[in-house]
């Protein structure tokens, strides 16, 4: 595996290189003294290291999807970040994710920093929050503004779609979640008459008005590992304003 990995990182290193690096302080837990902790922390490193190996394979098979990876490179910087945040992940949706933001973050001169700002609103999303994110990118029809910025229609969601969506029942938590999205720039939300999800909580016809922003259908498109602009990965499906 390492023969394909070593194009895409612009040091060179290996993958176990590189999980070394963001857990280099749990190995000084070596000591008598905190022989437990120590224990515990190994199994730690071995988990992060199980689950950057997964995303490294799964970003090698999106770029290969996507062309030929030969010459690719991904700035050590951003790398470490990936791997640092991902690693800590185990839903595999929201690991596909992170591969997805290495995968895209590969150029043939591995300088190109733009993906920093996604690798932080993933690092700050819930697995539910990514859930939600992928449903509103997938189910929304675009289309193209001024200067080519992609747009996305609203959509009703009911609260028997978004409790499935988020795996659980408590509205309240709903609630607070859409709030944190609308926070980090991710979704527009309209509520009816100006009334918020937790109030009208008994109400199981009562449905949410939503859609991703630009800044969300930009990340979507980079967590997939697309190079691409909005624009042009749903150029098939656009519509016209």
């Amino acid at each position: 595996m390492d023969e394909y990995i070593k194009p895409m990182i612009a040091t060179g290193l290996n993958l176990s290189e590189i999980a070394k690096v963001p857990f280099h302080t749990f190995e000084l837990l070596t000591n008598p003294a905190a022989e437990e902790l120590g224990y515990w922390a190994r199994d730690i490193i071995h988990h992060r290291r199980e689950n950057c190996s997964k995303i490294a394979t799964e970003a090698i098979t999106i770029r290969k999807s996507n062309g030929n990876i030969d010459g690719l490179s991904a700035p050590l910087r951003l790398v470490s970040k990936i791997m640092e945040e991902g690693s800590l992940i185990d839903d595999k949706d929201v690991q596909k994710m992170w591969a997805g933001l290495l995968a895209s973050s590969c150029t043939l001169d591995g300088k190109d920093e733009s993906n920093l700002v996604y690798i932080d609103l993933l690092s700050k999303l819930t697995s539910s929050e990514v859930a939600l994110v992928n449903h509103l990118c997938n189910r929304t029809t675009k289309s193209v503004e001024l200067y080519f910025l992609i747009t996305a229609s609203y959509l009703d969601l009911d609260m028997n779609i978004l409790q499935t969506i988020f795996g659980l029942k408590d509205v309240h938590i709903i609630d607070h979640t859409i709030k944190h999205l609308e926070s980090l720039g991710l979704v527009e939300f309209i509520g009816i008459n100006d009334t918020s999800i937790a109030a009208i909580s008994n109400n199981d016809s009562f449905s949410v008005t939503l859609k991703p922003t630009t800044l969300c259908l930009n990340m979507y498109v980079k967590c997939q590992g697309s190079s691409d602009s909005p624009a042009k990965y749903w150029s098939e499906c656009l519509h016209e304003q």
